[in-house]
């Protein structure tokens, strides 16, 4: 496993850990952000073309439907922060990540 794998875990699993014992919606959370990390990982993988598409073309799909039920639990604009802030999250990880393997 290379530094960013592990240090995407390492960020993976601090989350887990946040809302291990939450709610439906924070096990909604963790789910789209194991989604997001699933998609980057396609992204950064060895697929590439339509297979890589494809596979990402997924993760999002999946994302919009847990999406869809937290709209039905938190209303649309708490669902739409809670999106934004896992989206932000998994970027932020991946930017440390990539800079720490760098360094």
């Amino acid at each position: 496993m290379g530094l960013i794998e592990a240090y995407m875990q390492q960020c993976w699993r601090e989350h887990e850990n946040m809302y291990a014992n939450g709610s439906e919606v924070a096990r909604l959370r963790l789910q789209i952000d194991e989604e997001y990390e699933a998609a980057h990982k396609g992204l950064c993988g060895l697929a590439t073309g339509v297979a890589r598409h494809e596979f990402i073309h997924a993760r999002m799909e999946r994302i919009n439907g847990y999406y869809k039920r937290l709209v039905l639990l938190v209303g649309e604009d708490d669902a739409d922060e809670l999106l934004c802030h896992v989206s932000d999250e998994q970027y932020a990880c991946w930017v440390r990540a990539t800079n720490n393997a760098i360094v």
